[in-house]
């Protein structure tokens, strides 16, 4: 890759962005020509970086903990979380070392709603990161044709030119946004409105990004288990502690470990065993708060990401009840519920109201979240918790906080901070040793941990002759974990590493010998 010509040398070249001292440059977010006609490259190098309303776990390392979720959640569509986030102490003025702010973001992720909630707190319009990028350029350049149109109305600049000269009309790379500068242009020059609030545009050509998503995998569907733990005593049991207390979990390891084939018939048999907890497939009825339920509760929520909005806004106010130990009326927590746009999923009154009544009634123990009172987690469960998870009770273990980390991922809290137990082969991982059942769990069959003097690195493969360090492994050999859902399904990631960060209290050889020697690891291939 390299600078691009002169436009000189190419008559033909049309674009009014190529005149920036007879260079083109690249955009190094998309990879492609930033003025989308000139295409050729000489050997030299100029290499541009422009944040495009991106963020990163660098860029935000100087910023407080809630600033850098404001950032974060103005990425998603999660609008309930984002205001949480606000009310907890955040600044809407927050941004990162490239000057990306909050609207930025929500430019490059594309949610309507997140952008209106900003655009109520006065986010400025004309705020340039640090390749000159107002937020009309991103949402420009990402094809973001209803955010252009709600900023255009709003009254963001479009003659603002960026770093290399170019304008956000200059940026669009579809039709439905181009068409909307163009209307915009057309009605500025027109005179006939007022205001840009006035403006109305409308485009009737469905674009790609409104296609449907594919449909999960249904129950039926047979995966391949990530173990084979068929007939072995000790993981039966564990499967059925997991069950009787959350059968969805419960379902979804038994899966996932093979402790039975992936049909619901041979599901349902392992169910009929004595020691399985049959009222917990019954459905409680809780008379008090006439509990919604079924179709009326899938019809009441709309969709599932409503649904998981309402979740994390539930743990949000168990949070400012009980442990911030604040009070919180309905109508502020359903304000905080309310949606910036029009149709879209509306949840009734009356069932937030019965949400809301028993999240205020008393402290629940399954939503406190380890960590968010303030205390260091390990103090935290030493006063409140077990220090073992109870689906391993009785079973020779080794467990603690670690921090977990995959090559540019990290799990669990924003320091990757989760709770690890190792038994029988199997490692689990949970939010806290007070969990009922575990969010992932992964195999150690074939995998090889090892001490790097900082962390514990699991792999499933090695360069043993020494002579080629930057060898890269064969095909196959990724470690494999299984996120477990509540839904009795389970998802397969895979990495080429998994990393665990042993606090300076815990004993990494202590961990290296539950987690196996090369020797014992092979032993359970």
């Amino acid at each position: 890759m390299g600078a691009a010509r002169s436009c000189a040398e190419k008559p033909w070249c049309l674009s009014p962005a190529c005149d920036r001292d007879g260079q083109a440059y690249l955009d190094l977010v998309t990879a492609i020509p930033s003025h989308g006609h000139c295409g050729a490259f000489d050997e030299e190098v100029i290499e541009v970086e422009c944040p495009a309303g991106a963020i990163f776990p660098e860029t935000l390392q100087n910023l407080k903990l809630l600033d850098r979720h404001f950032l974060v959640f103005c990425g998603t569509s999660n609008l309930v979380a984002l205001r949480w986030v606000l009310r907890f102490g955040a600044s809407s003025n927050s941004h990162d070392s490239n000057s990306t702010t909050g609207l930025h973001v929500a430019c490059r992720s594309g949610s309507s709603s997140v952008v209106l909630e900003l655009l109520r707190y006065r986010q400025p319009l004309d705020r340039a990161d640090v390749a000159g990028w107002t937020p009309l350029h991103v949402a420009a350049r990402m094809s973001r044709c209803s955010i252009v149109v709600l900023l255009l109305k709003a009254g963001a600049p479009i003659w603002v030119r960026n770093s290399h000269g170019e304008l956000p009309s200059d940026m669009c790379l579809d039709g439905a946004t181009h068409a909307a500068f163009a209307s915009f242009q057309e009605y500025l020059l027109s005179g006939s409105g007022i205001s840009a609030a006035t403006w109305n545009f409308y485009w009737d050509k469905p674009e790609a990004e409104d296609s449907e998503a594919p449909l999960p995998t249904p129950f039926f569907t047979p995966q391949h288990p990530i173990a084979n733990f068929r007939g072995h005593k000790e993981a039966v049991s564990i499967g059925t502690r997991i069950f009787n207390v959350q059968p969805g979990y419960g379902i979804a390891f038994i899966r996932a470990a093979g402790l039975v084939h992936d049909y619901p018939r041979s599901s349902s048999k392992f169910l009929y065993q004595d020691s399985i907890n049959r009222k917990a497939l019954e459905s409680k009825v809780v008379s008090e708060i006439d509990e919604i339920r079924g179709l009326n509760l899938k019809s009441d929520i709309g969709s599932a990401e409503a649904l998981q909005h309402l979740m994390v806004s539930v743990l949000c106010l168990h949070h400012h009840l009980h442990e911030l130990r604040n009070d919180m009326d309905f109508d502020s927590w359903k304000t905080l519920q309310g949606s910036t746009l029009p149709n879209s999923d509306h949840i009734p009154g009356d069932l937030l109201y019965k949400i809301w009544r028993v999240v205020r009634k008393e402290p629940i123990p399954q939503l406190e979240v380890p960590g968010l009172t303030g205390l260091p987690p390990e103090e935290e469960v030493q006063k409140t918790m077990p220090e073992e998870v109870p689906w391993l009770l009785g079973l020779p273990s080794m467990q603690g906080w670690v921090n977990v980390n995959t090559p540019g991922h990290a799990v669990g809290d924003p320091t990757g901070r989760l709770w690890a137990s190792a038994c029988l082969g199997l490692l689990f991982f949970s939010l806290s040793p007070g969990a009922a059942a575990p969010e992932a769990f992964m195999s150690l069959s074939g995998v090889f941990p090892s001490w790097d003097g900082s962390c514990i690195v699991l792999e499933k493969w090695r360069n043993f002759d020494g002579k080629n360090a930057e060898s890269s492994p064969p095909a196959g050999s990724l470690v494999t974990v299984a996120l477990l859902k509540p839904d009795g399904s389970w998802k397969e990631c895979s990495f080429q590493k998994i990393e665990l960060g042993i606090p300076s209290t815990g004993n990494p050889q202590s961990w290296l010998k539950y987690l196996g020697a090369m020797e014992n690891t092979r032993s359970w291939v």
